[in-house]
């Protein structure tokens, strides 16, 4: 047995810590020059200088129609179609059609980039949904947010880089034939209250409400 006092052992193992947070630093370097699928998710230079760090997309169930917001169409009132029942007027430099419906998008109208050229090929609701999120209406595909996660990866590894917020189904967050790491994370279902929302596996069953929320609340101080 070595005769080595406890303040010796500490001085000695303290030299160590430095080459500890070294060896991590390198070790992310190398996931983000590697092809390994733990490197899938880091950030990766896109083909095109990118303005946007993230992608919102809003899919909220009901609404109005297209022809009674953005999708001016001039001819339906002359053909069998009896057309929109409001008014259209263009609006900002870009000269962007709006319904009189929308006085305040109005308002923002060189902001926005509306695409009317889109359709869908099948008149049932469902398929049309599915279609809309993943391009094709019967097979699984890959989602919108999986192959942008896939194409950019994410510049933060901590937390997921692709959510659903209260999704009708599966199909729409799937990574299909993509590996499972580009998969989105839930949050809640269409067929619970949103405000019992969850993310499986993080809630605490054991911990009482006011401390989970002090747990965050420090979380959140740190953060800042």
């Amino acid at each position: 047995m070595l005769g080595m006092s406890r303040r010796e052992m500490l001085k000695s193992a303290s030299c160590g810590f430095g080459y500890l947070a070294m060896s991590a630093l390198c070790g992310k370097n190398s996931l983000a020059a590697g092809s390994s699928a733990i490197a899938n998710l880091n950030a990766r230079s896109p083909q095109l200088p990118a303005r946007a760090k993230r992608v919102i997309f809003l899919c909220m169930s009901g609404g109005p129609a297209q022809l009674d917001t953005f999708d001016y169409k001039p001819q339906t009132g002359k053909k069998k179609h009896p057309g929109s029942a409001y008014k259209f007027a263009q609006h900002g430099e870009s000269g962007l059609w709006i319904s009189e419906l929308l006085p305040e998008t109005a308002r923002h109208a060189d902001k926005l980039c509306v695409l009317n050229g889109m359709y869908a090929d099948i008149t049932n609701h469902a398929q049309s949904f599915l279609q809309l999120h993943t391009g094709d209406r019967l097979r699984p595909r890959p989602s919108l947010g999986s192959w942008v996660v896939y194409g950019l990866g994410t510049e933060n590894q901590n937390i997921p880089g692709f959510i659903s917020i209260y999704p009708s189904k599966p199909s729409v967050y799937s990574s299909a034939l993509l590996p499972p790491v580009y998969e989105g994370t839930p949050i809640g279902l269409n067929t619970t209250d949103m405000s019992k929302a969850t993310i499986n596996n993080i809630k605490s069953d054991h911990l009482p409400a006011a401390v989970k929320r002090r747990q965050l609340d420090f979380v959140q101080a740190m953060n800042r």
